[in-house]
């Protein structure tokens, strides 16, 4: 069983991961270009999210069982762990083909020009929040982006519902990929030219 210390630890490091990802996110939105610096990212706090609900189709980045056991009414589960895979060469965890990715959105419901939100929590989603938002944004995905501050504690926190319903059922849509891979890099381009790059160690 985890010491209070151990999960406050653990709730500063998911913190750090946000703002960490949310300051990349930023950074790349001044340096890419034109097609990547039109992704439309915002940070918003629950009182802002709730009042938008009805427009926003939303994404709980935690595990399933967390999802389950009580989410944001019509949160679709999408966590990372059930859409990567070990490749042929036996590295875990490669995120699966864009044209899967956008046949699993479209199967959802999901549209490219859907205006979504996403959110996780401090202690068992381990930054799958911000995987979600650069899944997003490598798929050129082109409604707005809602990153919901403080995940489902603050929603909790603030009073906002919590359902552990399965939510209305989505008729499938197309999702239409514009790829943007310009917002990954390699380890074989990083070692053929170390001195361009800043690298940041997040473990």
């Amino acid at each position: 069983m985890p010491s209070d210390e151990q999960k406050h630890g653990a709730r500063r490091t998911s913190n750090i991961k946000r703002i960490f990802f949310l300051w990349i996110i930023s950074l790349l939105m001044i340096v890419a270009p034109d097609s990547l610096r039109a992704f439309d990212l915002q940070r918003v706090e629950a009182p802002q999210a709730a009042a938008k609900l009805n427009d926003l189709i939303v994404f709980d980045a935690r595990p399933q069982k967390e999802w389950q056991q009580g989410h944001i009414p019509d949160a679709i589960s999408f966590c990372w762990e059930d859409y990567t895979r070990t490749d042929a060469t036996g590295v875990q965890w490669r995120i699966f083909p864009p044209e899967e990715l956008a046949k699993a959105l479209g199967s959802l419901g999901v549209s490219h020009m859907d205006a979504v939100l996403v959110y996780g929590d401090a202690d068992t989603s381990w930054g799958g929040e911000g995987w979600m938002v650069w899944l997003l944004a490598w798929l050129g995905h082109q409604g707005p982006v809602y990153f919901l501050d403080g995940g489902i504690q603050s929603w909790r926190e603030t009073k906002q519902p919590v359902s552990s319903d399965a939510g209305r059922k989505r008729s499938s849509v197309e999702y239409q990929v514009n790829l943007q891979p310009q917002v990954n890099i390699t380890a074989t381009q990083l070692a053929a030219d170390p001195g361009q790059f800043t690298l940041i160690d997040t473990r």
